[in-house]
């Protein structure tokens, strides 16, 4: 009897040995498009896009930007290539200009453009300066990218620049910018572009006397609704002022794009403090 018993229990785990591998085998290898991408593989961002200006300066204009695939800087480019809303102002970037590399490292950006950025009408005299940092400017706005080390067709940009000014490494240039303050419903889009960015750090620091606030219990708390927000887009904000606060509506929506329809995702508040001559501070805990 006991001898049976064995034989039953070596059978039984032959046949569940078998099975396992039937199922292994018949797993299917997903390869190249059906890879499953990171999430989100399309999102809006709001940043602030240069321009040349007649007085010589760039003018910054608030774009939605629409990424592709994670692929910021160039839609950051498509949108240098779009002609500006704001007036006495015109595009710095040719049309035909392409990305053919950009690589992060450390916050430093590799890009790699082809020869029609240097072959435009504004990369002549004094424009390069503008038609340069209308680029690295739109770029170099996110916290995450410091730097540039522009190359045009594989060859260093000072090759075209003609000027001792230039520099392999480009940061932002405030000198060169008619820089405006922000509005108020531009800081809380600057806001909540940080915690989409997941730089729940930097956002931390435009709270109203941050110093005070637990910084953990902030991060934490703006970690999970990253996860509740982030199927949904902004709409257009607006603000109204009680007293020394401004009270920022932010609508959002969400996008089905199985069935092609916008749905209402609702609104939220958020309020401000007058933080100096023209400029806010969000106000932490939050009174909604």
């Amino acid at each position: 009897m006991k001898q049976i018993k064995i034989i039953i229990i070596g059978l039984i785990i032959t046949l569940l040995i078998t099975f396992a591998f039937d199922q292994i085998n018949d797993q299917e290898i997903v390869i190249g498009e059906k890879e499953i991408q990171p999430y989100p593989s399309t999102f809006t961002l709001e940043a602030s896009i240069y321009y040349i200006g007649d007085e010589g300066l760039l003018e910054p204009e608030n774009k939605t930007l629409i990424v592709q695939n994670n692929r910021l800087v160039e839609a950051i480019v498509e949108a240098l290539k779009q002609q500006p809303s704001l007036p006495n102002c015109q595009s710095a970037m040719a049309e035909d200009v392409r990305v053919l590399s950009a690589k992060m490292v450390n916050n430093k950006l590799y890009l790699n453009l082809n020869r029609a950025f240097v072959r435009s009408e504004n990369w002549t005299g004094d424009q390069r300066v503008l038609t340069l940092y209308a680029l690295v400017n739109s770029i170099t706005q996110f916290d995450t990218i410091d730097r540039v080390q522009l190359r045009v067709e594989g060859e260093n940009i000072e090759k075209y620049a003609r000027d001792d000014n230039f520099y392999t490494d480009l940061t932002y240039n405030d000198a060169v910018t008619n820089r405006q303050s922000d509005s108020p419903e531009q800081v809380v889009l600057k806001f909540l572009n940080l915690i989409s960015l997941r730089r729940f750090d930097l956002a931390y620091e435009m709270l109203e006397d941050y110093q005070l606030v637990d910084r953990e219990a902030f991060i934490s708390e703006m970690a999970t609704y990253y996860q509740a927000k982030k199927s949904y887009e902004i709409s257009r904000p607006f603000s109204r002022r009680n007293g020394s606060v401004i009270n920022v509506t932010v609508p959002y929506q969400f996008y089905d794009k199985i069935r092609n329809i916008t749905y209402d995702g609702g609104s939220e508040i958020w309020q401000l403090r007058e933080a100096g001559k023209e400029n806010y501070r969000i106000i932490w805990p939050r009174g909604n």
